[in-house]
């Protein structure tokens, strides 16, 4: 295995490990979604909740990570073939429509959406509207933050730049390296999920999905990223956006609490029993 492939394996288990030494926190109570002080809060303990989950995952959830990598794996080997023929047959119609739907992926336009839902949901005194929205912002932050880290790392050259899909430059902070996951299929598969999981109507669902499949194979047809791009992209958004909304659903029912307090007076495990 080369650097640069040791790279992501490299990240996600500094990345996983690294909540081991977050304190364990007692069972939250029922929510009313603001955007408070204890929303910010329930935030970070959620995006710690996202982080070591591969802790407890079974024989069944890493064959999905193995299916999901094996497909990954064979998107990156059609990448080239993929940006070539896209290049070739593209038109000024495909072009204006791919245009319009990549900005539903963009971050100001989630930003406005997800603000504006949540001012909605504060006029009308509706909880679930409030819910929706901040849910949506949490995803898309989690989504980004993690996103972004993984393109600084891994530094994956992006189409435009020299149309070469085996070109990295890890560590750059040059956009043009930035292409490894993409983030507006991330941030469109983020939101959806949590729609998708609060509307519990397949119609939506359908909506939903299939606007963020647009929004990601509209970035491959502009040259801004490769197809396993998007493809590693979304599922990473997906898996985010329904892990938030799956935390979300009900009052946390969580009995037993563990953790490793590391501070400059004492470094201690934790056991904690809620009744």
């Amino acid at each position: 295995m080369s650097k640069r492939e040791r790279i992501p394996a490299f990240f996600l288990i500094f990345w996983w490990s690294s909540w081991l030494f977050l304190q364990a926190s007692p069972p939250r109570r029922v929510e009313e979604f603001h955007l408070n002080r204890e929303y910010l809060r329930g935030a970070v303990q959620d995006l710690a909740e996202i982080s070591r989950s591969p802790l407890g995952w079974e024989n069944s959830d890493w064959l999905k990570v193995a299916l999901i990598s094996g497909a990954g794996v064979a998107f990156y080997w059609a990448d080239q073939r993929v940006h070539d023929w896209l290049e070739e047959n593209k038109t000024t119609t495909s072009s204006d429509i791919s245009t319009v739907v990549s900005y539903f992926g963009h971050g100001g336009v989630i930003l406005a959406g997800t603000g504006g839902g949540y001012l909605l949901g504060e006029i009308t005194g509706s909880r679930q509207i409030r819910k929706v929205s901040l849910l949506s912002l949490e995803s898309w932050l989690a989504s980004g933050f993690i996103v972004t880290l993984m393109k600084f790392l891994i530094g994956r050259e992006r189409p435009y730049v020299s149309h070469n899909s085996k070109k990295f430059h890890p560590f750059s902070l040059k956009s043009g390296h930035h292409s490894w996951p993409s983030g507006h299929a991330s941030s469109a598969f983020a939101v959806a999920a949590v729609i998708a999981a609060e509307a519990e109507s397949g119609l939506i669902d359908g909506a939903v999905y299939s606007l963020a499949s647009l929004v990601a194979l509209s970035r491959v047809h502009d040259g801004y990223h490769w197809l396993s791009d998007v493809f590693i992209g979304s599922v990473l958004g997906y898996v985010i956006g329904h892990k938030i909304a799956r935390l979300h659903t009900s009052p946390n029912n969580q009995r037993v609490a563990w953790g490793i307090i590391i501070s400059s007076q004492e470094t201690a495990f934790t056991l904690k029993v809620f009744f």
